[in-house]
């Protein structure tokens, strides 16, 4: 983004900011996350179950990057140094809330209780 006064920063990251697809709205950066859930089964003698799970989370993180200009006010380097840190300290939080979600996910497939056969397993 462009801009010399935190009015120009504030307009150019309504106008250029990574769109939430969810909303429609704008923002000053955003993450995407996939996960990915790979699941293998284990029959035993009269039961099968989950025998491993592991999720992975693919993300991308979007952060704002600022063209400042050779003669930026202080002031404003100083606000866009504190607010890009906010920002991506917030998306970093987001990172980390989908990590312990998956670790989360692959706990629970590890619980799930066997089934009489691995064709049941898998459909529960």
């Amino acid at each position: 983004i462009g801009g010399r006064t935190l009015d120009d920063i504030g307009t150019q990251l309504t106008k250029l900011g990574p769109q939430v697809k969810s909303t429609g709205m704008r923002h000053p950066g955003a993450t995407q996350m996939a996960f990915t859930t790979r699941v293998s089964y284990a029959q035993k003698s009269n039961s099968c179950g989950i025998a491993d799970a592991n999720v992975i989370v693919k993300v991308k993180v979007i952060l704002p990057e600022w063209r400042r200009p050779r003669k930026a006010d202080a002031g404003v380097r100083l606000f866009w140094d504190t607010l890009s840190a906010d920002i991506k300290r917030h998306e970093d939080r987001h990172v980390e809330i989908a990590k312990n979600h998956a670790r989360e996910l692959e706990d629970a497939l590890k619980a799930t209780y066997p089934q009489k056969t691995c064709d049941m397993a898998k459909a529960t």
